[in-house]
């Protein structure tokens, strides 16, 4: 008990000490002070792993004790465990403190660059808007500028025309002008135009705001007689298309003869493509207009295709043969017509009713007074004279008439013709073309 009372600080001791904690200055300390920090630091003195300290010797080993007991009581274990996880705690706590700040900064930094994305989204977003404005603005003005300049106004009509006014072409094709060039549809005008059959139209856009129709028109060539008893009558162009199937009249066209016929469709080609009377016919046509000897002819005989004949409007056979060497059969037909005529109606007037027109003359054009089939008699008698319509009364003194003969008509006296069905040959001097 007198060990404790003497331990025991003066009551002086015990007293507060005013210490000014914010002074910047160092204060002196007074002997009483002095003597109260020696006598802590002997009470409270710690080890390096943070215990407390007390002063060697007994004395302080049985304070130690009486103050902690034993060495290995778990109050004391407590103790170190809990001054231990305190200071790891406020480790932890400085470094949640530390990451909270800088996730602090972190996300002002990153709000800070949101919010200048978002001002910069909205100037982009701003001008975007803009352009697009100008660009709907600018597509409103030419489209408004393409309808007023691209509006159809005016419809042109060239080409080869009889049959319709122009003003009836237009009509016919179903062209508004007014409209827009765009909605017009062509491809349906050249059907409204084309389902005429004597009509061929090309139509095409003229911009800015001009259509033209280019039309074709077809040409009658020849009438066609057609069906099973040849009953009908089709109109052709040279090319062999329909123009009317079932005509009353042959139109004053060179009618056709001949040929093998069972059907015809507006619009549509006669026969088969390979059908060898169609190609000749098809080439005698387009051969005749060529030299404009389509208005002088009544008709054409193409029943055998080596050998097609023509009929003028006189009545006078031509012979034409094949269709190898036309331009020069026609040709010479066209160059010599008129003397061709002459002599044919001569015959006539002579009293050979068939004359006939021979295009195959190896030196020209000839004119025979007899049909194709006219024949010599069988037997002649040398020594009769006979009259020839041709070249008149034999003069005996010359010799015997010869009716082979294509130059001199006599033969010496003495010689016997040959008796022959030969077809009378060319009899007139040919006719160059």
């Amino acid at each position: 008990m007198a060990d404790r009372n003497e331990e025991k600080p003066n009551v002086e001791s015990e007293q507060p000490i005013p210490i000014d904690l914010f002074s910047d200055e160092d204060e002196p300390i007074s002997p009483a002070e002095q003597q109260i920090v020696d006598q802590v630091e002997k009470e409270f003195t710690f080890d390096r792993y943070g215990r407390r300290q007390y002063p060697v010797g007994e004395k302080g080993k049985k304070r130690r004790k009486e103050r902690y007991g034993k060495r290995s009581h778990i109050p004391k274990a407590e103790t170190l465990v809990v001054v231990k996880e305190t200071a790891a705690h406020k480790d932890l706590e400085e470094a949640e403190r530390r990451a909270r700040i800088r996730d602090e900064q972190r996300q002002k930094q990153l709000e800070k660059e949101l919010q200048k994305k978002r001002r910069q989204q909205k100037v982009i977003w701003k001008r975007r808007m803009t352009v697009a404005a100008m660009i709907v603005g600018l597509v409103a003005i030419l489209v408004i500028a393409g309808y007023l300049t691209f509006r159809l106004r005016t419809v042109r009509v060239i080409g080869t025309y009889t049959r319709y006014q122009q003003s009836e072409i237009i009509e016919k094709s179903g062209l508004e002008t007014g409209k827009h060039m765009l909605s017009q549809d062509l491809s349906q005008a050249k059907e409204l135009l084309e389902a005429d059959p004597y009509i061929a139209a090309k139509i095409d856009y003229v911009f800015p705001n001009s259509v033209q129709i280019t039309i074709v028109e077809r040409s009658e060539a020849a009438a066609v007689r057609w069906g099973l008893n040849s009953e009908y009558i089709a109109i052709i162009d040279k090319e062999g298309i329909v123009l009317n199937s079932n005509s009353p009249d042959t139109h004053g066209l060179i009618e056709v003869e001949g040929l093998v016929l069972t059907g015809a469709v507006n619009k549509q080609r006669i026969g088969e493509q390979a059908d060898e009377q169609v190609q000749g016919l098809l080439e005698m046509l387009d051969k005749l207009q060529q030299y404009s000897l389509d208005t002088q002819l009544a008709s054409l005989d193409i029943r055998e295709t080596m050998g097609i004949v023509l009929y003028s409007e006189e009545g006078y056979r031509i012979e034409v043969g094949s269709t190898s060497d036309l331009d020069t059969k026609l040709g010479r037909l066209k160059d010599k017509w008129t003397e061709i005529m002459r002599t044919a109606a001569k015959y006539v007037s002579d009293g050979n009713p068939n004359p006939t027109i021979y295009l195959y003359s190896k030196n020209g054009v000839t004119v025979s007074p007899y049909e194709p089939d006219f024949v010599v008699p069988a037997t002649l008698d040398p020594t009769t004279t006979m009259p020839d319509p041709l070249y008149g009364t034999p003069d005996p003194n010359l010799g015997t008439l010869d009716p082979y003969s294509t130059q001199n008509p006599y033969v010496t006296q003495g010689t016997t013709p040959i008796p022959s069905q030969t077809p009378i040959p060319y009899v007139s001097d040919p006719f160059y073309g």
